[in-house]
């Protein structure tokens, strides 16, 4: 009987270890899929971040395409007298000859597709940082409000910044070393926008201004119907202003009634012109998806030359 106690009490206890070791087991099975499970969402994010990344790295990279195209045709545009289709458009854009029709040659931003706008700006129309003896920056300085010690001040500086004798604008001076702002006379022309930097860096808002209206590119002769619409805002009375930029709206035709609205003093001057330069300023924006790309281009067109174009990034 006693054997039989034994047994038993021995039977019993057998179920109970084998209970608490498959316990165990679970519990780490749970656990090495937990995880398995985190690695495997981790991967799945990782994945997901790559995936964004290519598709970034590829709206880019097409965006970027898309503005070389851009540039191209408006170059190809502006190089021919006329633009023939050979097969039917089949997108309902515009054709290349309307889109070229839309080009102003005075930084007005225009639609050339989808997602993609271009600016033309001959630059004839901006002033030269390279020449600021021109009258109009002393038109522009008086329009601004600067006083006429100033202004004469800061013409003669900037002058002799560039010119290469060390002769002052003040008669009998010699030029200083540096500018008030610590930078040194070049002694010839600008290569960057530094002197102006100099020059202006006690009124940082007019700096803002005249950079907008400004180039290192622009030619001493002038093309004021080429100018964009805040310059001439600035430059003329209110009304001389709006008609300017309503009439050249008009093509030839009204460009030439404007003859008879400047004042009579710029009429006599002959660094004002008339023509096109073929210097041109084209930037071109485009977008795709979330991808967006801006850059600016000085164009060099010269039909004549063995190389009738040439391109450069306007940095």
């Amino acid at each position: 009987m006693v054997r039989q106690a034994a047994s038993a009490d021995h039977v019993v206890k057998k179920p109970r270890q084998v209970a608490s070791q498959s316990g165990v087991a679970l519990l780490q099975v749970l656990l090495i899929a937990a995880i398995i499970s985190l690695l495997a969402i981790r991967f799945t994010q990782t994945a997901q971040v790559h995936t964004k990344i290519a598709i970034q790295f590829e709206d880019r990279t097409r965006a970027q395409f898309l503005a070389y195209s851009a540039l191209n045709e408006v170059i190809f545009s502006q190089l021919v007298d006329s633009i023939q289709p050979i097969s039917p458009v089949k997108k309902p854009n515009l054709s290349l000859d309307d889109r070229r029709r839309n080009l102003r040659l005075w930084g007005t931003e225009v639609a050339w597709g989808e997602g993609v706008a271009v600016s033309v700006q001959d630059m004839n129309g901006l002033l030269s940082q390279k020449y600021p003896e021109h009258e109009l920056w002393e038109q522009l300085f008086m329009r601004l409000g600067i006083s006429s010690d100033d202004t004469k001040k800061y013409i003669g500086e900037w002058a002799d910044i560039q010119d290469p004798d060390i002769r002052s604008w003040v008669l009998g001076d010699s030029e200083p070393v540096t500018v008030r702002s610590g930078g040194y006379y070049l002694n010839g022309y600008a290569q960057n926008e530094a002197p102006m930097r100099w020059l202006f860096s006690d009124r940082p808002q007019l700096l803002d201004e005249l950079l907008q209206f400004s180039s290192l590119n622009a030619p001493f002769k002038t093309n004021i119907f080429h100018a964009p619409p805040a310059l001439l805002e600035k430059l003329f009375d209110p009304e001389v202003a709006r008609t300017i930029i309503d009439s050249r709206e008009e093509g030839n035709g009204g460009r030439i009634m404007l003859e008879g609205l400047l004042p009579r003093v710029y009429s006599e001057r002959d660094y004002l012109v008339r023509y096109y330069s073929g210097l041109l300023q084209v930037t071109v924006s485009t977008k795709v998806g979330k991808a967006a790309w801006n850059q600016s281009y000085l164009v060099n067109l010269r039909p004549s030359n063995g190389s009738p174009f040439t391109v450069q990034l306007d940095l």
